[in-house]
């Protein structure tokens, strides 16, 4: 299912397909700039959720902070 999906996306396209989109990135571009804006999300969200109730996010993958 994933690997069908992957294999439509164009990620050599000169564009984002995004005529509005400035600066003009390209396809791989856009698709990485969207990944970190994900990630960054993400880290916002687990931050509010530990001032609000001292509760850390388990990261799946994450290590933990003895082996840093």
């Amino acid at each position: 299912m994933v690997d069908g999906a992957i294999d439509v996306l164009d990620l050599l396209a000169p564009t984002s397909g995004f005529s509005w989109h400035y600066p003009v990135r390209t396809k791989v571009k856009h698709r990485i700039a969207s990944i970190r804006h994900i990630q960054l999300n993400e880290a916002r969200l687990a931050s509010r959720v530990y001032v609000a109730s001292g509760t850390s996010v388990g990261w799946v993958g994450g290590r933990a902070i003895s082996e840093q």
